[in-house]
């Protein structure tokens, strides 16, 4: 508790971790309380006990600032009362940016507690389980995807497992094939049966998002090279994108990889990390580049190849409307809705 409060005057030590310590159940609730008046949470890092979880849940309920990453560690060290209380602490929390986790037994509490926290929360960018065997048709794997269906925030998603089944695998492609915000997957898992990862090549080429997809070592089929062909195509995407965002590619096909990342809640993540650019410059980019689409609507789908010359009439002719018109007309209207020659 005395490092907690010498850490208030102290900003160049970034973080440290400790061990296993032995104290009371009240000598833990004061540390916890210390933890957050002289907002240590994301500098002191220390395995969770049953004493900790009332204030930490506390703590999410309140928002504190230096609550970034929670690593709970192995649920079966906690009371199910106190991690259901927790989870929903953490459903509206705003501020925890990073959520670890290990669970090597199922409880269908704890999975359906997890499961609403991640629908509900919208800001936590990074997920990373490791599970256990799965339990008959139940799994915590089930649960994430479900709640990953609604999710729109989390892009980076580190699972480990020791086996995925049936049940799971078909989860996971379908919601591979709604999601729109993970950008990076992370799947280890010690029995990885073909026809399994089959399922999940097949919802990845459904995606357009996904430009990371790492997973252990199989011999190769017709599975991984789907994988392959959908992450090489998705990267090819973004980089269309980011090229019409910036400018540098003003064509019909780079408008068209642009509106169709557009509408994905990482988008802005994405470009910034391609580009460069902070997430504010680049959403300022990409409103410029909506902008730009509007304004040059005909010359970009190729419908007018120089200019637009109306026969004299007495009424408003199309050549005769303003920028202002052109942009409120094209808002209605889509680069693919003009279809190539």
């Amino acid at each position: 508790m005395a490092f907690c409060r010498s850490l208030a005057d102290n900003r160049i030590l970034r973080s440290v971790r400790f061990g296993l310590t032995t104290a009371s159940d009240q000598e833990r609730r004061e540390l916890s309380h210390q933890l957050s008046k002289q907002e240590c949470y994301g500098r002191i890092e220390l395995p969770w006990v049953d004493a900790d979880l009332a204030p930490l849940t506390i703590a999410l309920t309140a928002d504190v600032q230096s609550l970034r990453e929670l690593d709970l560690g192995d649920l079966a060290d906690f009371s199910c009362s106190l991690l259901c209380s927790l989870f929903d602490a953490l459903a509206s929390n705003t501020t925890v940016r990073v959520l670890k986790l290990e669970a090597y037994h199922y409880d269908c509490r704890l999975g359906e507690a997890l499961r609403n926290a991640l629908i509900s929360n919208q800001s936590i960018k990074s997920l990373e389980l490791e599970l256990g065997m799965n339990s008959f048709q139940d799994s915590f794997i089930c649960d994430v995807c479900k709640a990953l269906l609604v999710n729109a925030t989390v892009v980076n998603l580190t699972l480990f497992a020791i086996d995925i089944g049936l049940r799971p695998s078909k989860l996971f492609a379908q919601m591979l094939r709604q999601n729109r915000a993970l950008t990076s997957i992370t799947l280890y898992t010690r029995r990885f049966e073909a026809k399994r990862l089959a399922m999940i090549s097949r919802g990845l080429v459904e995606n357009n998002i996904v430009t990371s997809f790492v997973y252990q070592s199989v011999p190769r089929n017709r599975a991984t090279l789907r994988i392959r062909e959908a992450i090489r195509r998705n990267v090819g995407l973004l980089n269309q994108a980011a090229k019409f965002v910036m400018q540098t590619t003003l064509t019909k096909r780079s408008a068209q990889a642009f509106e169709t990342l557009r509408v994905a809640p990482s988008f802005v993540l994405q470009l910034s990390e391609v580009t460069g650019k902070s997430e504010q410059e680049a959403q300022a980019a990409i409103e410029a580049a909506d902008r730009y689409i509007r304004s040059h609507y005909l010359y970009l789908t190729g419908v007018v190849k120089f200019s637009v010359k109306c026969h004299p009439s007495t009424q408003t002719q199309v050549d005769a409307l303003n920028d202002y018109c052109w942009q409120a007309i094209a808002q209605f209207l889509a680069v693919s809705d003009v279809c190539d020659e």
